[in-house]
């Protein structure tokens, strides 16, 4: 009996012990596992979608029987690359350059201060030439040769081109004064002095007959600038879903310490820099582009998709919105 009641009292003990180590088990489990679930449904989900761009945009390039020379007009002057870091940026006019320039700028060790001071100035991209002067032939070579991550920055090319017309044709002003010679290339009554600006109607109108090759940097297409179907890039972002995006590609190239500084600069979603007329955000130039292209007739629309259709098609947008 004395045996009997030693043999169940160490049994109990047994017990008692693999329980509170099964316990222990559990609550450390309980305290890591949220974090984990957390970062990779966070990260997982963003993967996914960005892998998805991926696939739309490989598939539409399948369609397309040759590839375009990497050297042109645009390219491979759009490109930044930071080889210390592997990673080579597209730069596309009006989506994003003086937030995605801010990081790049970080990366050499320039100061928030002084970037911001750049972006307020107009001076960013003159700060970025004295960072990143690799000439063109050595771009070329890098992006062939070397292990760099790649990626574009894109928006509904709609949106862009109201925005592009906003910031350097809508209104003349001492930041766009530059842009006369454009906006007089564009209607023949229009002097280079500024008195009077191309509506968004003669715009769009300019659009349409004006060969992709020869536009302005602001306005010409995605596939003229940043060739998608002739780099293999390794993201495609997009300014609708900046935040996430950004989150994701901050963490994808362990830049992560770098995140504050860039939103000091950039607000906390990343579109927070607003520059000239056409800069003010995207879901506020979002319900102006409607507004805008309902001033023109949905054959004009039509013949715009057009002209921008390999855009739409590359990066997966819609124009029902603007077709209603």
């Amino acid at each position: 009996m004395k045996e009997f009641r030693k043999c169940v009292t160490n049994k109990l003990w047994l017990l008692i012990v693999s329980c509170g180590v099964l316990g222990l088990f559990i609550f450390h489990g309980e305290r890591k596992n949220p974090f984990s679930i957390s970062e990779n449904t966070v990260y997982g989900e963003t993967r996914r979608v960005l892998q998805d761009r991926r696939n739309v945009l490989k598939k539409e390039c399948s369609q397309i029987s040759t590839k375009q020379n990497l050297q042109g007009r645009f390219f491979p002057n759009s490109v930044t690359i930071s080889e210390q870091d592997g990673i080579a940026w597209c730069r596309i006019g009006k989506v994003g350059t003086h937030a995605w320039s801010a990081l790049f700028l970080l990366l050499r060790g320039v100061k928030v201060p002084e970037i911001k001071d750049a972006i307020k100035e107009l001076k960013t991209h003159n700060l970025m030439k004295k960072f990143y002067a690799l000439n063109p032939k050595k771009k070329i070579k890098y992006l062939r040769e070397r292990d760099l991550f790649k990626f574009i920055v894109v928006r509904h090319p709609f949106q862009r081109l109201v925005s592009g017309y906003r910031d350097k044709l809508e209104n003349s002003s001492e930041y766009n004064m530059r842009y006369r010679d454009e906006a007089a290339s564009m209607v023949d009554n229009i002097t280079r002095s500024g008195e009077q600006n191309p509506t968004f109607s003669e715009f769009v109108d300019y659009l349409i007959k004006t060969d992709s090759s020869v536009m302005d940097k602001h306005w010409a297409p995605y596939s003229e600038v940043c060739l998608p179907c002739s780099v293999n890039y390794d993201a495609v972002i997009k300014l609708e879903t900046l935040s996430q995006d950004s989150r994701w590609i901050f963490h994808q190239l362990n830049l992560t310490t770098r995140r504050q500084d860039w939103e000091k600069v950039t607000g906390t979603d990343g579109l927070g820099v607003h520059v000239g007329p056409g800069g003010r955000g995207i879901k506020q130039t979002s319900n102006l582009a409607i507004e805008y292209f309902k001033t023109i007739s949905k054959d004009k629309i039509l013949k715009l998709y057009k002209k921008y259709e390999l855009d739409f098609r590359l990066f997966d947008y819609s124009l029902s919105e603007f077709f209603k």
